[in-house]
């Protein structure tokens, strides 16, 4: 268990649209005490030091929940596009983020990485998220609904709920040494 953990996303229940710009996602949004992001500098800043955990909470429309722990979390900088560097999976939701571990991050106005795909629009919306070539089997930044439209659409964790069912709630809380 972690104690004294950052959180710096949450999702509870679409009051805060995370369809942003590359800027929005670099300075954060949204309110600390409801559905937020902390932004992309704050959280390089905090895990730059190379001694950070990620803990990912995860509940579904029927109130389940499973979580996911990464026993090593770095956000890279801006001028490495935020690349995403996780290691060391414990947790029971299956690990979603492992493909997109070394991908940098991406938003509509600035696709990186991503070999052609716009993975911030073709998944039923403009979030932010750390894409691979396929996409990839995570997107908690994802439009918040409650019926997917399609594949990957919605707030994802391939692990656990596959590419077609969204989930309801997310946090990702971080806690460095």
């Amino acid at each position: 268990m972690l104690c004294g953990l950052l959180v710096f996303q949450r999702r509870i229940g679409g009051s805060v649209d995370f369809g942003r710009r590359w800027d929005d996602y670099a300075n954060g949004f949204g309110q600390i005490d409801g559905e937020f992001w902390l932004g992309l500098d704050n959280i390089h800043e905090m895990t730059r030091g190379g001694r950070c955990r990620l803990k990912i909470e995860l509940w579904d429309f029927d109130g389940n929940q499973r979580h996911a722990d990464y026993s090593l979390f770095l956000n890279e900088s801006a001028e490495k596009l935020y690349r995403l560097r996780v290691f060391g999976y414990s947790g029971n939701a299956g690990d979603s983020l492992a493909y997109q571990n070394g991908r940098p991050f991406s938003t509509e106005d600035s696709v990186n990485g991503n070999h052609g795909l716009n993975c911030t629009t073709g998944l039923g919306g403009s979030q932010g998220w750390w894409f691979g070539s396929g996409c990839g089997h995570s997107f908690l930044n994802g439009v918040w609904m409650r019926q997917s439209s399609g594949i990957a659409h919605g707030i994802i964790w391939y692990h656990w709920k596959g590419n077609r069912e969204p989930l309801k709630e997310t946090k990702m809380k971080l806690r460095c040494d």
